[in-house]
């Protein structure tokens, strides 16, 4: 009996697990920190073409796919996601376009304190896709907030949506951190660490089909960070980049400020940067200075997954399990950076 019981506890407080997709079906709850989800080896994993998402909220979940985690086309609205994982499977067929989110159409998507990581595609001679997030024109209303996105092989964040904010967002080892198309774009602060080719791109369309034109950024405050020489940014014709408080740039010498492509050129795009976004007569990256240790910002570790915050505020007590794994004492304290970053609290 007591064996009984001990079972019945542990498949209680096992995560809902689910071997393939979701059915959509309007404000559905999707886990929970009472009742994390778990899903791996769907195609898609939550597909609006399948049934309405919209007013969903996915909170605590562990999701792996092929080609799509959640695939917005359908004109969805009002969709939450925190406190998740969206991983990609392996490397596809590049002719899928795999992504961690795809929102073509529809309005209104919160993402917090979630990590995207690893939508890639097999290595094919040609253009590699494979974007943590992809946000197209249609989609309208798109917030991230201390949301991470890692290891894709085109863009962490690439995007055409309308009214979008970005706000504490890390973008680690992609292609291109920050891909940025035909409207003005919005962050608090973002950070882009080891891109493989450009920290932040913008796009130009000229031919009206989308109703504006250049990709543009105002942010606040942004961080490039990188032991490789990628160029901090790369732009096409009448971008405007506005940076207000200031940037934090830690990459190697001789690292290009900025690049053109597609017809941009120094004459025809406008940089209104604050007096840490700098560069030298030869257009190279000037290093801010290094802040000392003791009054840096701690941008802490991974844990590998978002942990099990049950009381909502960000601050989760390590039992012995976790405080072993992660090689801190017993009832240490953390606060989630994002994703599944954290820092000791306390």
């Amino acid at each position: 009996m007591i064996r009984y019981l001990m079972l019945l506890l542990a498949l209680i407080a096992a995560p809902l697990s689910a071997a393939s997709h979701v059915t959509p079906k309007p404000n559905a709850r999707v886990g929970s920190a009472e009742k994390p989800y778990t899903s791996s080896g769907s195609y898609r994993w939550m597909d609006d073409n399948k049934g309405d998402p919209s007013g969903t909220v996915i909170d605590h979940a562990t999701v792996s796919a092929n080609q799509r985690g959640v695939n917005l086309e359908k004109e969805s609205a009002n969709i939450t996601i925190r406190n998740s994982v969206i991983s990609g499977v392996k490397p596809q067929a590049n002719t899928i376009f795999p992504a961690g989110i795809y929102a073509e159409h529809g309005r209104n998507l919160l993402i917090e304190r979630t990590t995207i990581r690893d939508w890639t595609t097999i290595v094919n001679g040609k253009y590699r896709q494979g974007d943590c997030i992809d946000a197209e024109w249609g989609f309208v209303g798109l917030t991230l907030r201390d949301v991470v996105l890692s290891g894709c092989t085109d863009g962490g964040y690439d995007s055409k949506a309308r009214n979008d904010l970005l706000d504490r967002v890390t973008a680690i080892g992609n292609k291109k951190s920050f891909r940025l198309w035909y409207s003005m774009h919005k962050a608090t602060s973002i950070e882009s660490i080891n891109p493989t080719e450009v920290h932040i791109e913008t796009s130009t369309r000229t031919d009206g089909k989308y109703g504006m034109g250049a990709g543009s950024l105002t942010a606040q405050r942004v961080t490039f960070r990188s032991t490789g020489k990628q160029a901090l940014f790369s732009l096409g014709p009448n971008a405007v980049i506005n940076i207000t408080e200031g940037c934090v740039i830690d990459v190697p010498p001789g690292t290009p400020f900025v690049r053109y492509h597609d017809g941009g050129r120094a004459s025809n795009v406008k940089l209104n940067l604050s007096k840490t976004c700098a560069m030298d007569a030869k257009g190279y990256a000037i290093n801010t200075p290094v802040v000392p240790a003791a009054a840096a910002p701690r941008r802490g570790f991974d844990a590998g997954q978002v942990l099990n915050d049950r009381d909502g505020d960000g601050l989760v007590k390590l039992g012995a399990a976790w405080a072993k794994k992660l090689k801190l004492p017993t009832g240490t304290t953390v606060r989630s950076t994002g994703g599944t970053w954290y820092e000791i609290a306390r």
